[in-house]
């Protein structure tokens, strides 16, 4: 390279002149990503091309990161909604939009995961595409925020045996449904009772199990006892809508998530195989089709706002700092499975994470059945559904046509 140009950072001599636009255009060609996953880096491509002015491979280094984070974090906290906002405004504006406002802005942990995913384009320039010498974006956690960053897994904290027992004392989960008033309307809604059922069982996250179809219930070919959930992204009805992106019904976090869960056995007795037959037989095709699918953030979004800060918050007084959420389940989950001593890579399977670092273990080895999981499952252990009633399938149909009748109500409301 010339001698101007740092050796550790020039690109080789068949992409000199190449930007970084020209990288991240070839590596999105290259990956496997669920459509929301794309659009996220997409984004995250855009705020780099757009703060620094798309800059020629051999310039970006390290000090350029550092100055693209001190960019990042002068940013308002939710830069879609700011744009929405200020649709005219281009990143640098909103800068100083939100220093004029004294809007929220992005904390370190945010900007520390926006260059986190930046790092990954930087990592396929050095291999396999051999547009870089390195990545400088490799040790940017470490030198960010110094001594402030949190081990990633406390992140979220698990649930207490205490705080399970408290969710699960509410007395839907008991009786198999909430209350209904002598003109037949009730504020529960059957995902109250399933969500945190499945989650704590399952390990889903919340979209997964928010959008799942009643055809993601299934039943094992070889042996139809084995009940289990399917993550996957087929679609059987999509979104009435011209676009693509509304259209896209389903999203998983990563290709990885795609995976079979058997259902432990007190999922079984609950009820859940009878709740499906029922759904069915009453022509609906979504297994909690009282959820609103919100365009941003799916399925998930008004199922979270429930559990998050109607129950978590304002009915169980628990403190609302990020620690405890509806991720907590997953955390608890993640804990019980690591607590059976099995296998790494089985266990990155029942979690949705990349099944091993090696070729062997991510391309010959297949994953297991729904069958040679189901011993697994059924040996977590789970003291606070010890009381978990069945579940009132006929109550629950009624639950959903008093909510689809407050939303054509509230729908009439408006027009």
């Amino acid at each position: 390279p010339p001698a101007s140009v740092p050796a550790a950072h020039a690109p080789a001599l068949k992409h000199e002149g190449k930007r970084f636009a020209d990288l991240f255009t070839l590596y999105k060609a290259h990956q496997k990503w669920t459509p929301a996953h794309q659009r996220r880096m997409s984004a995250e491509a855009g705020m780099f091309t757009e703060l620094m002015n798309d800059p020629p491979l051999d310039a970006i280094g390290v000090e350029m990161i550092h100055e693209y984070a001190g960019l990042l974090s002068q940013l308002p906290t939710d830069v879609y909604q700011a744009k929405r906002k200020y649709p005219s405004a281009s990143l640098r504006d909103l800068i100083g939009i939100a220093a004029r406002d004294s809007l929220p802005l992005k904390n370190k942990k945010t900007v520390s995961d926006h260059v986190a995913r930046l790092g990954q384009a930087f990592t396929y320039g050095v291999s396999p595409a051999g547009m870089m010498r390195v990545n400088p974006a490799d040790k940017f956690r470490r030198g960010w925020g110094k001594g402030r960053r949190k081990n990633a897994r406390n992140d979220r904290d698990q649930f207490t045996p205490e705080e399970l027992a408290l969710i699960f004392s509410q007395d839907w989960f008991s009786a198999g449904a909430g209350k209904f008033d002598a003109k037949g309307s009730t504020y529960w809604r059957p995902h109250y009772f399933w969500l945190p059922v499945l989650a704590l069982t399952t390990g889903g996250r919340l979209n997964e199990l928010s959008q799942l179809y009643l055809d993601d219930i299934c039943q094992s070919d070889k042996d139809s006892a084995i009940w289990y959930l399917d993550f996957n992204l087929v679609q059987p009805d999509k979104v009435d809508s011209d676009d693509d992106d509304e259209a896209v019904d389903k999203s998983l976090k990563t290709i990885n998530s795609e995976r079979v869960i058997p259902l432990h056995d007190l999922v079984i007795r609950a009820g859940l195989p009878e709740y499906v037959a029922a759904l069915r037989k009453a022509g609906e095709t979504r297994l909690f089709p009282e959820l609103k699918r919100d365009a941003n953030k799916g399925y998930g979004k008004p199922a979270g706002s429930w559990f998050n800060e109607r129950l978590l918050g304002r009915q169980l007084g628990m403190a609302r700092n990020g620690k405890k959420t509806f991720h907590s389940f997953r955390h608890t989950f993640s804990t019980a499975v690591e607590r059976l001593e099995i296998g790494e890579r089985v266990m990155a399977q029942i979690l949705g994470h990349q099944r091993g670092m090696t070729q062997g273990m991510t391309r010959y080895v297949k994953d297991r059945s729904a069958s040679e999981l189901k011993p697994v499952v059924d040996r977590l252990s789970f003291p606070a559904l010890d009381t978990l009633g069945c579940f009132d399938a006929k109550a629950a149909l009624n639950a959903i046509k008093w909510a689809m009748r407050l939303k054509n109500a509230n729908s009439r409301g408006k027009t």
